[in-house]
């Protein structure tokens, strides 16, 4: 049931939900806190009353004018209407106002775009340059210290002629692979790389001297293949190729080009230890030729 009560303070009549009865809340008008009272207060009359003077029909109508301005003033509120359902003007949601942001009244100087333009040119080939540091410093060393040399391998098979005709392969044969004009400081010893010594092995002392010239030495195994290791670049080398058989006898002597050109890698004495040239019986037969190396490559000796 609705109560309708007076405000203490301006008098404005409010109308109440019975519900909020004794709820304390702001009137509608002048805004002041006041208490919903528990049951309808009604507004007296003076028990002296005065007879109203006559009045004129001009103040009659005056009159008339003011008491409907009087009632609007003081007309029935519902309170509880008004205050469930207009918010209170400072709690309402504002709507967003975008901002407007002119791109022309903001600039950078020239000199500041350049600036930063050159710090990140210098970066940039900071970074590259320690990209190939780190990337020499990670990549294992080459083999030989030929810097950018690419691995070559020449393989090949030796055979010979045997007696009775059949041709088999030289299973003591030494083939040597020396780069032209590049000679060592100091001769290089045969002790352990004629034909009749057993297999050597990768770190004999003189196929270490050989192969820091860029060469390499390798002895046949059983079917009489061999297989040599270097390392070049990308521009053709020129080798000496020197095969000495391990079977098959020699009967001409060692051309004086030969044996000029063979000494200045080995030391003194190689003809008669390596060739047995001292033995005429027993010397053995040798293939010594140019060989052009690109790249990996197949090179067959076959001796008669």
């Amino acid at each position: 049931m609705p109560i309708t009560f007076p405000c203490p303070h301006c008098s404005h009549s409010i109308k109440a939900s019975s519900k909020h009865a004794n709820r304390q809340v702001s009137c509608p008008k002048c805004q002041e806190k006041l208490t919903i009272p528990a049951k309808r207060v009604s507004r007296r009359k003076s028990p002296t009353t005065e007879a109203p003077p006559k009045e004129s029909s001009a103040t009659k109508t005056k009159t008339r004018s003011g008491t409907k301005k009087s009632v609007d003033e003081t007309k029935i509120v519902d309170f509880v209407a008004q205050s469930e359902s207009a918010p209170d003007a400072s709690h309402a949601p504002r709507n967003p106002v975008p901002i407007r942001i002119d791109p022309n009244a903001y600039s950078i100087p020239r000199s500041v775009l350049f600036l930063q333009g050159g710090l990140l040119v210098v970066l940039a080939i900071l970074a590259f340059v320690l990209g190939l540091v780190v990337g020499h410093q990670g990549s294992p060393p080459a083999e030989g210290g030929a810097a950018g040399a690419q691995p070559v391998a020449i393989t090949g098979k030796v055979e010979y002629a045997t007696k009775a005709g059949i041709t088999t392969g030289d299973d003591q044969c030494m083939v040597f692979l020396l780069p032209t004009l590049k000679y060592p400081k100091t001769k290089i010893s045969l002790a352990g790389l004629l034909p009749s010594d057993p297999r050597p092995d990768d770190n004999h002392p003189s196929i270490q001297r050989i192969r820091e010239l860029g060469g390499d030495c390798s002895k046949t195994d059983i079917h009489g293949n061999f297989e040599l290791k270097l390392l070049k670049d990308k521009k053709k080398k020129r080798f000496y190729l020197l095969a000495v058989a391990g079977y098959t006898l020699r009967k001409r002597d060692i051309p004086a080009t030969d044996r000029a050109e063979i000494a200045n890698y080995f030391a003194p004495g190689f003809s008669d230890n390596l060739l047995l040239d001292n033995n005429k019986a027993e010397r053995r037969e040798y293939v010594w030729k140019k060989l052009s190396v690109v790249g990996n490559d197949t090179e067959n000796i076959e001796f008669h």
